[in-house]
């Protein structure tokens, strides 16, 4: 009973950490999926102070914004995400894993999860835990979306997970 809850404890430490890597690495995407593509607010003729930058998201065939101005958010405290993982990340009979992996989605901007995958992998080659997670971000509530001068904007999240 002492190992359940001591490995527990590590699983919330360990989510909590990823959601702090979420928070600080969130608008400094891996562009490897994205293709960047000029924006209205680039112009050959005028510079721009603004870092919102549109790319095609490669996995959905969708134009999204991979850098922006405000970045998605989840709740209204800093560990609101790494709570409902935790709350609701299921390992099932698997023993307990050890492992990382990062995630990707697409948060519209009704604040929806749309096309959650594993990052530079095939679904067929996910695992069970990969499989796991990606159930848990398609079953989130809505996020508070991005915005890019103002405006609420799709966005291009990246969510890395160790475990």
């Amino acid at each position: 009973m002492m190992c359940l809850k001591n490995c527990k404890v590590k699983i919330l430490f360990v989510l909590l950490m990823n959601v702090l890597f979420l928070l600080l690495g969130i608008a400094s995407c891996n562009l490897n999926s994205a293709k960047v593509v000029p924006t209205e607010h680039e112009s050959d003729t005028m510079p721009t102070i603004s870092k919102c930058r549109i790319g095609l998201d490669s996995y959905s065939n969708k134009e999204v914004y991979i850098n922006y101005d405000t970045a998605p958010s989840f709740g209204e405290k800093g560990n609101d995400l790494g709570k409902y993982i935790y709350d609701n990340f299921d390992q099932g009979k698997n023993k307990p894993f050890q492992g990382a992996f990062s995630m990707a989605c697409i948060i519209n901007k009704e604040g929806e999860v749309c096309y959650p995958r594993v990052v530079k992998k095939k679904e067929t080659e996910y695992s069970s835990a990969e499989k796991e997670f990606i159930r848990v971000l398609s079953s989130m509530p809505k996020w508070n979306p991005g915005k890019c001068d103002g405006k609420v904007v799709d966005c291009l999240v990246y969510v890395p997970l160790i475990f």
